[in-house]
């Protein structure tokens, strides 16, 4: 769960930077088609940057030493038939929060859909070319959804005022708008912890009647076109639809009336280049030694011979098989003299791991059969404190949540030395769950 409120958590500062440059330099002018497309990008970047992991290397005398010491442990858990009742945790509280939040957001969005499949049903539907023209006499109208077009009666199509909000409507279709529309409705569905997300997608929308003003005024009618807006102002309910007459009728008469050609188009375009340059760099950017030089030296060793293993959690696992323990040492050209070891040395790590590690785990969270090679890297500083823990695998089911938790909860580590100098040291931490499939 901490991985997936970290990912949100970037989510939400880059859409909110991408945002916040939209609302500044962006907004409200004239370049209305680069401003749609730098809305939809800001959300695709916004949710794709977090797992982009640009590496750059770099040689100093203050180059950190890295040191990776690599514990596996292998468990067996109880078998499938038995059955097993999760605990309540803050975990399981979050998640189901958050999936009740997800399904009532999408209830209702599934319900406003079935809406307009029922208001396209109750009228008489006329075919134009590839669109469906529906004469209505329902408030809100006329507005246009994918290749619907709900008219008003009340308004003559045969009619200059007719003729332009047909043409206002007729390019919403034409230009494909409520895809932009459904598809940020979807994101706000599941990303609905990002507020960012809920300003881009009023903004899209905005700027889906600004594009369809500009198509549908002339030059030398601005005037009576901003004039049919302030006679004719409804309101709607459909948040799916691309209605005429919208809410932001200040905002687009605005625009009608404004000049052509705003200061600054250029420079305020590009702008964004240094913006996504800063955002890389606090986000996505990892730098690491280029002297490095890696080597594996492998030893077993049989965990049942331990101090004290009979207190473990694995004596409690019907049908426990050996339990084997694979250290492996990797070294560097940097090696460190002393490396990072945990209070008391590896006989009390593995103690410690053995005494806090839920072998249980994957089973409480529905992991079906079969093995899976957990790896957590963490660095341990010059204080012994243990900072930057993040997993490198991604097997799910709470097993890379449940390592990380218990070595951030661990104590302290007496750190690792280089000519007799306390040094960081990065290390590896695998254990490898295994689900059995017997009955």
């Amino acid at each position: 769960m901490k991985e997936v409120l970290f990912y949100f958590l970037q989510v939400i500062i880059i859409s909110g930077i991408l945002y916040g440059y939209y609302h500044l330099f962006l907004r409200n002018n004239k370049f209305h088609r680069y401003n749609r497309f730098y809305l939809l990008g800001a959300t695709i970047v916004s949710l794709l940057l977090p797992f982009f992991d640009y590496t750059f290397y770099f040689r100093t005398e203050e180059d950190i030493p890295a040191v990776y010491q690599v514990l596996s442990t292998v468990r067996v858990t109880n078998n499938l038939n038995q059955t097993f009742f999760p605990t309540i945790t803050w975990n399981l509280i979050l998640n189901t929060l958050y999936v009740f939040i997800t399904l009532f957001f999408l209830t209702r969005f599934c319900f406003s859909l079935y809406k307009l499949k029922r208001l396209h049903s109750k009228y008489h539907a006329e075919k134009m070319n590839n669109i469906s023209f529906v004469n209505t006499n329902e408030e809100g109208t006329p507005f246009s959804f994918f290749n619907w077009l709900f008219w008003n009666v009340k308004i003559p199509l045969n009619t200059p005022n007719g003729q332009k909000i047909l043409k206002h409507e007729l390019f919403h279709i034409q230009q494909k708008h409520s895809w932009g529309i459904i598809y940020l409705e979807l994101l706000t569905i599941i990303c609905w912890l990002n507020p960012f997300f809920y300003f881009i997608k009023k903004e899209i929308k905005v700027i889906h009647e600004f594009l369809a003003d500009q198509y549908a005024s002339d030059q030398q009618n601005k005037g009576e076109y901003a004039e049919l807006l302030l006679m004719q102002v409804l309101k709607t309910d459909q948040k799916l639809t691309n209605p005429f007459f919208h809410n932001q009728i200040k905002r687009r008469i605005a625009m009608i009336t404004s000049s052509t050609k705003p200061g600054y188009t250029f420079l305020k375009k590009i702008l964004v280049i240094p913006i996504m340059a800063i955002i890389i760099s606090m986000i996505a950017i990892n730098c690491t030694s280029k002297d490095v030089i890696e080597k594996e030296e492998v030893t077993k060793i049989d965990i049942a011979t331990l101090p004290d293993a009979n207190a473990t959690e694995i004596d409690t696992i019907p049908n426990a098989k050996p339990i084997v323990t694979e250290q492996k040492s990797i070294v560097r050209n940097d090696q460190v003299s002393t490396e990072p070891s945990f209070q008391g040395g590896d006989t009390k790590w593995r103690k410690y791991l053995q005494m806090h590690l839920n072998p249980n785990i994957p089973v409480d969270n529905g992991a079906p059969g079969g093995t899976y090679p957990v790896e957590v890297q963490f660095v341990v500083d010059v204080d012994g404190f243990i900072s930057n823990i993040k997993a490198l695998t991604n097997h799910g089911f709470g097993m890379e949540e449940h390592l990380i938790e218990l070595i951030s909860k661990g104590p302290k580590w007496k750190p690792a030395e280089q000519n007799g100098k306390k040094v960081k040291a990065i290390k590896k931490q695998p254990i490898t769950f295994v689900v059995s499939t017997d009955y």
